[in-house]
């Protein structure tokens, strides 16, 4: 992939485990993408100022990348990951068949703007495609800030509303 003018330092990167799918998820995007950032090891999450990576800089990570691959989670497709992503500006590529991903984010009125592939070499294929796209890049990512916004607003609405009936 040649550099875009996307002003991001990194095409992707990983902060986590390998785990299940991850070596692989991590192996394709490594052998597709020129400038990555990837970290791996136990995370200490009794303590997040005792983890090699804080989370400030985690986030500055992921607002340095534009895509970060979301390999599984211990349950499901819905990883902190993805959140995380989001929040810093960058694009989540996960996996799943679309059975998979409408039952993992079925209680989301409208899901967040991801790259969903069937397998890992169709995410970084599609990612790719997008990679040269400016454009669509910048629509994605506002799109998910406020998908973002609308989850916080909606979410605060809730506790707003259940405190007022119990109170």
């Amino acid at each position: 992939c040649k550099q875009t003018e996307y002003n991001k330092k990194y095409d992707f990167s990983f902060i986590g485990q390998i785990k299940k799918d991850r070596k692989n998820m991590l192996n394709k995007f490594n052998n597709n993408f020129r400038n990555s950032f990837i970290h791996t090891g136990s995370t200490n999450w009794s303590n997040p100022e005792k983890q090699n990576i804080k989370p400030d800089q985690l986030f500055n990570i992921y607002k340095d990348s534009l895509f970060v691959p979301v390999g599984r989670g211990n349950n499901s497709l819905d990883c902190f990951r993805l959140y995380e992503a989001i929040v810093a500006g960058a694009i989540p590529v996960i996996c799943g068949t679309n059975e998979e991903i409408q039952m993992t984010f079925n209680f989301h009125e409208k899901i967040p703007n991801i790259i969903v592939a069937d397998t890992w070499d169709e995410a970084v294929m599609i990612s790719q495609k997008y990679y040269a796209d400016k454009e669509k890049l910048n629509k994605i990512i506002s799109s998910n800030y406020s998908w973002f916004h609308n989850q916080v607003s909606y979410i605060s609405k809730k506790v707003k509303l259940f405190e007022e009936l119990h109170s």
